[in-house]
Order: C-alpha cells, then structure tokens, then sequence
C-alpha cells in the first residue's frame, strides 16, 4: 500500500489563504481504475493516503448516508489514522438545504473571493466540480449573489 497514492486535488493556496490546503477527492474506498483492491482494503489504503500522504488532519465527506454505509467503517479507519472526520451528507448531483456545509467554493466565498471566481478555481483544480445549475445557485447564494 506504501505505492498506493490517492488522486486529490487542490486550488491554489493563494486561493485560500488559510493555513493548509483544501482538497477534493472521490469518495475513500470507492473503486478506481487500476485498482483492484477489495473494498475494506481499498478503504484503508484510501484513508491512509488522505491522512499520511496528503497530511490531512480534518476528513469531510459529503456523501449520503446510504454511500457512507457502502464504502464500510469509515468512521473506524478515519479514527485508525487519526483524521478528524466531519459527515454532512449532499444529495447527489445536489445544493445543500442549509449554509453549515463545508464546501470547496463555499470556503472561497467565506474567504472574500467572489462566487464566479471561486466556481471557476474549483473547477480549474477538479475540472467536474459544480456540475449542476442548483450547485451554482448556492454558491451565488452563498455569497450573497455577488459575482
């Protein structure tokens, strides 16, 4: 597994301005090209990429209930590698129904940068995020429809 290294990417820190990196992935433990692990040890490897790899110390995960149960202990792997482990669960395809999410443009936004301008370095750093004409709308929402 020490070869093993989990696709994750970031927007640009100068983008943030936050201490640390944000970064969006697949879902940990879901199958991926080249990939033939079954799914407890796809999951680990995963997590244990996220965590040792990439240096992450807060994991949030957007999936429904139903894709969380899917992948396995999520929960139990995330605390093995001593990752923090926030669950707000997104339908699909989906906006959230309230503002509490922890989401890539979001962040942006919440750190002044206008919501046309967040969409387009989310999208740059992970070409399909944003996919859907109700994601758009809350992050213009989110930021007050500036931008």
């Amino acid at each position: 597994m020490d070869s093993y290294a989990l696709r994750v990417d970031y927007p640009p820190p100068s983008a943030l301005d936050l201490p640390g990196r944000l970064g969006l992935t697949r879902a940990p433990g879901r199958w991926s090209a080249g990939l033939t692990l079954d799914s407890d040890l796809r999951l680990r490897a995963d997590v244990e990429a996220i965590a040792r790899v990439h240096g992450t110390k807060v994991l949030v995960t957007l999936l429904e209930r139903f894709e969380i149960a899917e992948l396995g202990d999520l929960d139990g792997e995330a605390r093995r590698a001593r990752l923090r482990w926030i669950h707000y669960p997104i339908a699909d395809m989906w906006a959230p129904t309230d503002l509490a999410g922890t989401i890539a443009a979001a962040c942006l936004v919440a750190r002044g940068t206008p919501p046309s301008d967040a969409m387009t370095i989310v999208r740059a750093a992970r070409g399909r995020a944003i996919e859907t004409a109700a994601q758009e709308r809350f992050v213009r929402e989110f930021g007050g429809n500036q931008g």
